[in-house]
């Protein structure tokens, strides 16, 4: 341990004892040793007992653990010497015993010498090590000697001793065993424990390491607590966060990482906590005296928790508060507003805050011409997305595939077919490669239209490209299948996503289900039915409803009334359609009796409020079917 520093520290003993040969030794001790151990009584008050350029010739006597103790205490006031000195007569072949253990801890403690004093320690406690005083008893012993700051530094050398020889537990264990011994290890151990469990272990550990130190009493500094803060929103703990984020303030410890505080609490989403914390600082008048001032980052986490809180008018007014410091706004700034107003849908704003940008000579980047474009499409502004492609090429800014996408999407989405294939291969001719979102938005847009072989002929340019289809495409394809009839062309494309290591989910499979019933092919559709449950995939009330209805469509009661029990058994609430259904199919057998039973069993869902909900997501679902 620590061997660099050794050479140098023999070098200064041979100057101290004007010693310039080690060849002159003829007794097996070393240089160090033996001129240490010539005069037990000699001292830096002695330095000059021995005539210039003299040879030491001095049989040293014997070494015991008396005379080194006295050696070492004669070291004292040269702390790196009476280190060498100890491992210098140990390498020679004296075993020290927990006396010299005892007196070198004591010196180096009392000088800080923390590398020192690490390295010895290490010896200590190391797994490997064996023949070594307890490490407890050396510091109970040092506690009997030392001062109080020499007490700290032994105390932080050993729990960074521990963090070297062991792990995170392990060293957090010490630091509580020195805590239950009455020690009271500085805010800087605390910090080096907290800062080894944060990389070495998850963020429950340093939740629980903070937890023993709170409990312990410690005193945390502000950067232990920044760990902790971290650690809860990793594990997603805003609230806690934000406690310990207030304790912090009360306690009088001041804060200094704004900006990674407020981004941990918009990232677990908690906006409304990081636009509390917002306004605290920059309204709170200890906070503008404290000379502390919100930089550009903090402005725009401000920004977009507010625009994300759907608050715009507090966004635009921090803007123009950091036009008023002498802050100059940035393209973040300005694209965390468009995004804001395109999450509200206030495309005219957006729009404004874009051409805003262009007149103060910033230029717009890729991230915020997507997001315009994610906006004019959601709207349905299909000529503004246009413009905005025309404005980007006119900035020298090469638009993504996400901007194309949205196009042709907004295009399929009006019926405009040729147009989109037109802008696909316009995408395509200029050298980009479109994306499995790209060709599903072209694919949907031909099945909405009945050109379902067009489809089809996209899906197989799609494998040709090597453009993996992921779930979203097949289920797209499989629609238009059904919509086909075409009851073997829907079992090749389940086999090719199999063969694509892509797993049909229930939408996918309820959409197959749907189209068998509609072509009369109860036993396939009920084939995969159970399919479906033997992958494990639990079926949602929308695909019982379906096989319900096509059960009730075609006289097989029973079947229907099978799953409709089977629903209710998983606990699951049949909507208004199944309920429809099935009332319908006792109606057509002339079950009046059942009918009129279940109408008073839905009548009553409708007394207790459920009738909303049901009928609200059962509206969309049965809007699914038709289309």
């Amino acid at each position: 341990m620590l061997v660099w520093w050794r050479p140098k520290c023999t070098a200064e003993w041979f100057r101290h004892w004007r010693v310039f040969s080690r060849e002159t030794f003829s007794c097996p001790f070393s240089a160090v040793a033996a001129a240490v151990q010539s005069d037990p009584s000699s001292g830096d008050e002695k330095s000059d007992s021995v005539p210039d350029n003299k040879i030491i010739r001095k049989q040293p006597r014997v070494l015991s653990s008396e005379s080194v103790v006295h050696t070492l205490g004669c070291l004292k006031k040269q702390p790196a010497v009476a280190f060498a000195y100890f491992k210098d007569i140990e390498s020679i072949g004296f075993r020290h015993d927990f006396s010299t253990y005892a007196e070198v801890t004591h010196i180096l403690s009392h000088s800080r010498q923390g590398k020192m004093l690490v390295s010895l320690f290490c010896e200590i406690v190391s797994p490997t090590g064996s023949g070594r005083p307890e490490i407890l008893a050396l510091m109970k012993q040092l506690r009997r000697t030392c001062a109080t700051h020499a007490l700290s530094t032994a105390s932080n050398c050993l729990i960074k001793a521990y963090g070297i020889c062991y792990d995170a537990q392990a060293t957090l264990d010490m630091l509580s065993h020195l805590c239950r011994l009455g020690y009271v290890p500085s805010a800087w151990a605390c910090k080096f424990v907290l800062k080894f469990v944060a990389h070495s272990n998850g963020p429950e550990m340093v939740l629980a390491a903070y937890d023993q130190m709170k409990r312990s009493q410690l005193t945390l500094d502000v950067d232990s607590l920044n760990i902790v803060t971290g650690s809860l929103f990793k594990a997603k703990k805003a609230d806690e966060a934000f406690r310990l984020w207030v304790e912090m303030i009360e306690v009088g410890v001041k804060p200094h990482m704004y900006s990674s505080f407020v981004i941990g609490l918009c990232e677990c989403g908690k906006y409304d906590l990081a636009y509390d914390v917002l306004q605290g600082l920059t309204r709170e008048r200890k906070f503008r005296d404290s000379g502390m001032h919100l930089d550009k980052v903090v402005y725009n986490i401000a920004m977009d928790a507010y625009c994300k809180l759907g608050n715009m008018n507090e966004a635009v007014n921090l803007l123009n508060e950091m036009v008023a410091r002498g802050l100059t706004p940035d393209g973040i700034h300005y694209t965390c507003l468009i995004h804001g107003y395109c999450l509200k849908g206030e495309m005219q704003k957006a729009q404004q805050e874009f051409m805003k940008m262009l007149e103060e000579d910033i230029k717009p980047d890729i991230v915020t011409c997507n997001v315009l474009a994610t906006g004019f499409g959601r709207s349905g502004l299909v000529m503004e997305v246009f413009n905005l492609l025309k404005d980007m090429m006119d900035l020298g800014l090469e638009p993504t595939s996400l901007i194309y996408g949205v196009a042709i999407d907004s295009l399929c989405r009006q019926g405009n077919l040729s147009e989109a294939e037109e802008l696909f291969n316009d995408m395509v001719g200029r050298g980009h490669s479109p994306d499995a979102t790209v060709c599903t938005v072209l694919m949907d847009g031909y099945c909405r239209t009945d050109q379902f072989q067009e489809a089809c002929k996209l899906f197989d340019q799609m494998i040709t490209l090597n453009i993996k289809p992921d779930v979203v495409a097949y289920t797209v394809l499989l629609n238009g299948v059904v919509k086909e009839t075409l009851q073997a062309k829907h079992q090749k494309l389940l086999s090719s996503m199999e063969g694509e290591d892509i797993e049909p989910d229930v939408q996918c499979y309820t959409v197959l289900i749907d189209g068998l019933c509609k072509a009369e092919f109860l036993e396939e559709a009920q084939v995969l039915f159970d399919e479906m449950l033997q992958k494990g995939l639990t079926p949602d009330v929308y695909a019982y409803t379906v096989l319900i209805t096509g059960y009730c469509s075609h006289g097989e009661i029973r079947k229907a009334e099978v799953l409709f029990q089977e629903m209710k058994d998983k606990l699951m609430t049949p909507d208004v359609y199944a309920y429809r259904a099935l009332t319908y199919g006792y109606l057509s057998q002339g079950e009046i009796v059942k009918a009129e039973d279940l109408f008073q069993e839905m009548s009553q869902m409708e007394d207790k409020g459920m009738s909303s909900y049901v009928l609200t997501g059962s509206v969309s679902q049965q809007k699914t079917l038709k289309s």
